[in-house]
Protein backbone atom coordinates (compact mmCIF):
# COMPACT_ATOMS: atom_id res chain seq x y z
CA UNK A 1 0.00 0.00 0.00
CA UNK A 2 1.01 3.46 -1.03
CA UNK A 3 1.10 6.15 1.46
CA UNK A 4 -0.76 9.44 0.61
CA UNK A 5 1.78 12.79 -0.48
CA UNK A 6 0.25 15.94 0.68
CA UNK A 7 1.22 18.55 -2.08
CA UNK A 8 3.94 21.42 -0.10
CA UNK A 9 2.97 24.71 -0.56
CA UNK A 10 5.47 27.23 -0.35
CA UNK A 11 4.59 30.13 1.19
CA UNK A 12 5.32 33.33 -0.39
CA UNK A 13 7.00 35.69 2.25
CA UNK A 14 6.44 39.75 2.12
CA UNK A 15 7.96 42.98 3.07
CA UNK A 16 5.13 44.57 4.95
CA UNK A 17 6.57 47.29 6.69
CA UNK A 18 9.83 49.25 7.38
CA UNK A 19 11.06 51.87 9.91
CA UNK A 20 14.10 54.01 10.17
CA UNK A 21 14.89 55.45 13.46
CA UNK A 22 17.73 57.85 14.58
CA UNK A 23 19.51 55.91 17.79
CA UNK A 24 22.23 57.99 19.72
CA UNK A 25 25.32 59.31 18.07
CA UNK A 26 24.96 59.35 14.25
CA UNK A 27 23.68 55.54 14.31
CA UNK A 28 20.41 54.58 12.93
CA UNK A 29 18.33 51.51 13.23
CA UNK A 30 16.43 50.20 9.82
CA UNK A 31 13.62 47.82 10.56
CA UNK A 32 11.80 45.47 8.29
CA UNK A 33 9.18 43.38 9.01
CA UNK A 34 8.03 40.33 7.17
CA UNK A 35 5.19 37.91 6.75
CA UNK A 36 7.12 35.08 7.65
CA UNK A 37 10.87 34.00 8.37
CA UNK A 38 13.39 34.28 5.94
CA UNK A 39 16.87 34.07 5.05
CA UNK A 40 19.84 36.42 6.34
CA UNK A 41 20.14 39.01 3.57
CA UNK A 42 23.40 39.26 1.63
CA UNK A 43 24.44 42.96 2.33
CA UNK A 44 26.94 44.72 0.06
CA UNK A 45 27.70 48.43 -0.37
CA UNK A 46 29.24 50.72 -2.96
CA UNK A 47 30.81 53.90 -2.61
CA UNK A 48 30.32 56.27 -5.50
CA UNK A 49 27.11 57.00 -5.08
CA UNK A 50 27.72 55.50 -1.08
CA UNK A 51 24.50 53.16 -0.44
CA UNK A 52 23.68 49.79 1.79
CA UNK A 53 22.37 47.21 -0.09
CA UNK A 54 20.50 44.06 1.56
CA UNK A 55 19.49 41.58 -0.88
CA UNK A 56 16.16 39.15 0.72
CA UNK A 57 16.36 36.14 -1.73
CA UNK A 58 12.89 35.57 -2.09
CA UNK A 59 10.90 37.97 -0.63
CA UNK A 60 8.21 40.14 -2.27
CA UNK A 61 6.70 43.96 -1.57
CA UNK A 62 3.75 44.84 0.69
CA UNK A 63 4.68 47.87 0.90
CA UNK A 64 2.53 51.05 -0.56
CA UNK A 65 5.50 53.02 -1.12
CA UNK A 66 9.04 52.37 -2.87
CA UNK A 67 10.82 55.59 -1.48
CA UNK A 68 11.04 56.00 2.31
CA UNK A 69 12.56 59.28 3.48
CA UNK A 70 13.54 60.30 6.60
CA UNK A 71 15.25 63.59 8.06
CA UNK A 72 15.42 61.75 11.85
CA UNK A 73 19.19 61.25 11.33
CA UNK A 74 21.94 63.29 10.70
CA UNK A 75 22.27 62.74 7.91
CA UNK A 76 19.43 62.72 5.09
CA UNK A 77 18.22 59.10 4.56
CA UNK A 78 16.36 57.75 1.73
CA UNK A 79 15.41 53.84 0.95
CA UNK A 80 14.55 52.79 -2.13
CA UNK A 81 13.40 49.38 -2.84
CA UNK A 82 13.93 47.94 -5.93
CA UNK A 83 12.39 44.25 -7.14
CA UNK A 84 13.67 42.06 -9.73
CA UNK A 85 10.94 40.10 -12.03
CA UNK A 86 10.83 36.54 -10.89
Amino acid sequence: MLGQVSPVVAQEVALSSVSLNALSGDNLRLTFEMTGDVARPKVFHTDNPAKIVLDFAGVKSALKKKKISSMQAVLPVMLQLQLKDG
